[in-house]
């Protein structure tokens, strides 16, 4: 592989961290994943793990994450399905690295490369929405990122019963239509 010449991309999920190189076109090289460690720090360990792994041959480094995150101080602020919660992850991981680090929440990137690359390339605003091991989405308006105030396109943790905590993750997410599927 030619050195600095890919993109490494990395989706942390909730079962699964999945990453992969992509050109400068965005066809994707080369691709794995590994399951999602159990600790905060083990979490961290592995980002930092693979991002080395794969520094000879990378320009740049983007992240996505479940959940909200503080993108101006880089804090992922909390994650349903991971032990993480209100962690500067930028600066940990950029502390191991000298490339351009960027990271956003998952379905936002989702939703981003579907606007630039895949289904929505054709269109100036396209709305996301992502279902796995939770729920998420995002929205793209001109091309870009709409993060709204206070993480407002975070579908997944929209309230939905004034009464309780509950939002709409907890009642959308994979696991719950697994479990509904095996009672009948």
């Amino acid at each position: 592989m030619v050195k600095n010449k890919y993109i490494l991309g990395i989706d942390v999920g909730g079962t699964n961290i999945k990453f992969g190189l992509v050109d400068s076109r965005y066809k994707l090289v080369e691709s794995s994943q590994i399951p999602t460690p159990k600790t905060e720090k083990a979490v961290i360990n592995l980002l930092i793990k693979i991002i080395e792994g794969k520094k000879p041959v990378i320009k740049a480094v983007g992240i996505g994450l479940p959940g909200p995150i503080d993108l101006k101080r880089g804090i992922i602020l909390r994650t349903p399905h991971l032990p993480i919660k209100n962690v500067p992850i930028l600066n940990l991981i950029k502390r191991h690295i000298n490339k351009p680090l960027k990271i956003d929440n998952d379905a936002n990137l989702f939703t981003l490369a579907e606007a630039t690359v895949g289904a929505g390339k054709k269109y100036k605003n396209v709305v996301g929405i992502t279902l796995g091991t939770g729920i998420g989405g995002g929205i793209v308006i001109n091309k870009k990122i709409y993060h709204g105030r206070n993480n407002a396109g975070e579908v997944g943790h929209q309230f939905i019963d004034s009464h309780t905590s509950k939002h709409l993750e907890s009642f959308l997410k994979v696991n719950n239509f697994k479990r509904s599927a095996e009672d009948y």
